[in-house]
């Protein structure tokens, strides 16, 4: 089976309209309405608002670049696409995909390939109840190259719906199987944990189905010490109803030929403690 990583490129995704907004750059001192024109053709900007603005040493010359993210909004205020500039000149945009964001982005600098220069990374939020982010992670030292560009947070790919199965064993035993990665394990939960009478509470149990939020969190660590970080996206497996938490779901990233892939999936219990892990093959 040949993998691949959520990481759209720039051109084949349609997810990035490069260089031609150059035009429509947003001065530092002021927020212009965007030239509401892009390879896909005219869009309906009606707005364009500033949501993030700073100054950084991008580029490990000493000098303090700013950096700035506008959202450019359609008349009901919804967003159509971000705009990624530097000293005043648009790089890109990003556009929305089809699980919806909302306007409002968060932007976070770091390094992350352990070079002493950081990466820009700008997550998105889901405007719905379970929480979704997508992470965008950006290398400006490298011409603004992309590393990671995890747009669907619900990671299910082609698989959709069928990606997940869950079934209930009896005393309070859950088997869950990604059939993607061929992950199986048992999510082990106390039998009385919906209702004292046992007879409910597995009654309960019985109803559970395959259900796993989007990813709604992200985890950078270095756990093999070699001064490059690790990004863990983590989901909730749900259990009877939206809230109950019976497990979570960990996909790792790690850097790989100038690009996060996924490595490796790690199924853990509903305090974070791992049950399974099994690797994903590289491409």
């Amino acid at each position: 089976m040949t993998w691949r990583t959520p990481m759209a490129s720039m051109l084949a995704a349609g997810m990035f309209a490069v260089a031609a907004l150059g035009s429509a750059s947003a001065a530092e001192d002021g927020v212009p309405i965007a030239r509401a024109t892009s390879e896909g053709g005219t869009l309906p900007i009606a707005k364009t608002e500033k949501i993030y603005a700073e100054g950084a040493d991008l580029y490990g010359d000493g000098v303090r670049t700013g950096i700035a993210v506008y959202a450019d909004l359609s008349a009901e205020q919804e967003p159509i696409r971000w705009r990624v500039a530097a000293n005043g000149r648009t790089l890109f945009a990003m556009m929305q995909p089809e699980i919806p964001y909302g306007k409002d982005a968060e932007v976070k600098l770091a390094d992350l390939t352990g070079d002493g220069k950081p990466e820009v990374l700008i997550f998105r939020n889901g405007t719905g109840s379970d929480g979704a982010q997508g992470l965008s992670v950006y290398r400006p030292a490298d011409g603004w190259k992309p590393l990671l560009e995890l747009v669907d947070p619900t990671l299910k790919g082609s698989a959709g719906r069928d990606r997940y199965a869950v079934s209930y064993q009896g005393g309070g035993a859950l088997a869950f199987e990604d059939r993607t990665t061929g992950l199986a394990a048992t999510i082990q939960l106390d039998v009385r944990r919906y209702d004292d009478d046992q007879g409910k509470s597995e009654a309960a149990f019985r109803k559970i189905d395959a259900w796993v939020d989007p990813v709604s969190g992200y985890r950078f660590e270095d756990r093999d010490r070699d001064g490059v970080q690790e990004i863990v996206a983590i989901q909730r497996v749900i259990g009877a109803f939206h809230a109950d938490t019976i497990a979570q779901l960990e996909t790792t990233y790690r850097l790989k030929d100038g690009a996060y892939v996924q490595t490796a999936e790690t199924l853990c219990d509903e305090n974070g403690q791992p049950l399974l892990q099994v690797a994903i093959p590289g491409y």
